[in-house]
């Protein structure tokens, strides 16, 4: 049926365009809001009914929005006032364009109820106001040029940016990834994020973030794709997803003491054995250097020793110590005896022994007192050798012995000088 171009308008106003302003919201249906289409999806045009009469004792109230999309009329709706089997009003917009440059209102109310019809182009702002009175029969709304068909989107301000779109830099594989974003133009826009374990993410309209938890180590990248009434925008954002990092952890740092003693002697080779757990690199120090998660180095004993195993990683370090308990063994520094000795008189034996545990002992190879003691450094004892010994040479043996059990042994000859008339009987 051809629509004449004669409109008949109970009560019409057109508000002014918002255009150079900021963009107006899209619609959002509800229980009172209709939202119906130019384009197909673009739920461009917002609708709401209040209404109002003496009837009845007086009511009063918002019309409540029927969709008909499901139907698949997306250019029209409908409204009830008093009961949802009771429909009011059947409105629909058409695109007139292509005749007089101008998008149609027809609207046919079946009652005699007061009533204001708001409608508002959500894409441009202009929002027109048609009314019936109380007790009226309604005149049906056949509004030819409710909207003008110039595109709004030559209107910088309409065109669809993305203003911000952010993630965090870096992170461990298994935490939160969070993409944040601002965007700007004419709304509703269809939003979606592709990239690295990103397939497609579809998004709400109304979304300005997203969450998820990467589990790829290793550079990834997203790319935010937006589409609105007015053009479309891309971002990409890159971002590092590390190691997953458990804390670190020193399970035992221990060493293969010989023969179940507490200490190793100077040169011996010590085992130092170690395991740990948790995210990291392990170093030992000093002088190791890195070494594996678990496992053995052998070292030389040749001093006490603080060994400290360090553990570190993104999210902790932990560490350990381990005292090297090392002794000296024994040895004899040197051993001397004052000369010449005459028979019967005493000398004196000089002699050094350094070591841990220190014990020493002096004997001859043939007669010989002997005598010995215990401790280390330097020390003088006095000795007179037997009558026997006289106009005779001997050897004098000092022998030492340290909690190593490390035996060293010293010999020095002794001279003595011959018995005066009498002295040897």
């Amino acid at each position: 049926m051809r629509i004449l171009l004669a409109v008949l308008v109970a009560g019409a106003a057109a508000g002014p365009a918002l255009l150079g302003a900021a963009p107006p919201p899209p619609c959002v249906a509800d229980g009172v809001t209709l939202c119906v289409d130019d384009l197909p999806g673009d739920q461009r045009y917002q609708l709401r009914v209040t209404y109002q009469t003496v009837q009845g004792g007086g009511l009063a109230g918002s019309g409540h929005a029927v969709s008909l999309a499901a139907a698949g009329f997306t250019r029209a709706g409908a409204f009830w006032f008093f009961s949802p089997d009771n429909p009011e009003m059947l409105v629909k917009l058409l695109d007139g364009c292509a005749l007089n440059q101008h998008h149609w209102l027809l609207a046919a109310a079946t009652t005699n109820v007061g009533y204001s019809l708001a409608v508002t182009d959500t894409l441009t702002g202009v929002e027109k106001t048609y009314t019936s009175a109380d007790q009226t029969a309604a005149v049906p709304i056949q509004d030819a040029a409710a909207f003008d068909c110039a595109d709004p989107c030559t209107d910088a301000s309409l065109a669809t940016h993305i203003d911000a779109f952010s993630a965090t830099a870096s992170l461990a594989a298994g935490s939160p990834q969070t993409f944040s974003w601002t965007l700007g133009g004419a709304g509703p826009f269809s939003q979606s994020l592709t990239g690295t374990e990103l397939a497609n993410v579809a998004l709400g309209a109304a979304d300005r973030g997203y969450t998820f938890a990467p589990q790829a180590p290793g550079p990834h990248t997203a790319t935010l794709a937006v589409k609105g009434r007015c053009g479309s925008d891309a971002r990409t954002v890159s971002y590092d997803v590390q190691q997953s990092c458990a804390m670190p952890h020193i399970d035992s740092f221990t060493t293969n003491y010989p023969n179940g003693s507490s200490v190793f002697c100077t040169g011996d080779t010590a085992t130092l054995s170690w395991q740990t757990s948790g995210s990291g690199d392990v170093t030992i120090s000093p002088s190791v250097g890195s070494v594996g998660p678990s496992g053995s180095v052998n070292v030389t004993a040749n001093a006490p020793t603080t060994y400290t195993i360090t553990k570190t990683a993104t999210c902790g370090t932990d560490s350990a110590m381990l005292n090297l308990q090392v002794t000296q063994p024994a040895s004899i520094q040197y051993l001397t005896v004052d000369e010449p000795i005459a028979c019967g008189t005493q000398t004196t034996f000089r002699f050094d022994v350094e070591g841990d545990g220190i014990q020493w002992w002096m004997f001859t190879e043939t007669t010989f007192n002997s005598f010995g003691g215990q401790g280390s450094g330097p020390q003088t004892h006095g000795y007179t050798p037997t009558l026997q010994a006289c106009g005779n040479s001997f050897v004098a043996i000092l022998q030492a012995q340290g909690t190593c059990l490390h035996t060293d042994i010293r010999r020095v000859t002794v001279t003595v000088g011959p018995c005066a008339p009498g002295q040897c009987g």
